[in-house]
């Protein structure tokens, strides 16, 4: 069932529990040396986290989940789905913080609006189809 691994070595689970933390973190909107800071790390060490890059101790796991007030679980979000891979989910998740990044950065409300309106008629169409 699960591959046995050495110690030390970083599996696609690391990679999308990274990813989870990184979506969990881009939606507080806190940077990444505050979690670092109430973590009790260095802000790179943030950064090898959401990159898979290193291994997430079951206690900072734990710590991360009161930071972000989430069950220990979302960070485990997308780990059982065999037909994604890791290094799917990663790219999604950074095309979703690229485009919310973005849509931050428009100025004007109307348009903001009318973006907000056609992503969810997309998304209703999406779920008819």
């Amino acid at each position: 069932m699960f591959d046995r691994k050495t110690k030390g070595s970083v599996t696609p689970e690391d990679k999308v529990i990274g990813a989870n933390l990184k979506m969990l973190r881009f939606k507080s909107g806190a940077p990444q040396q505050k979690i670092a800071e109430k973590l009790g790390v260095t802000f790179q060490q943030i950064q090898k986290y959401e990159k898979g890059i290193n291994r997430i101790s079951a206690f900072n796991l734990y710590r991360l989940s009161k930071i972000f007030g989430v069950d220990m679980c979302a960070f485990f979000n997308g780990i059982e789905e065999n037909d994604k891979s890791a290094e799917a989910i990663t790219k999604t998740d950074k095309a979703v913080l690229d485009m919310a990044r973005s849509f931050k950065d428009i100025e004007n409300p109307e348009v903001q609006k009318f973006i907000t309106i056609m992503i969810q008629e997309a998304h209703k169409n999406n779920k008819t189809t």
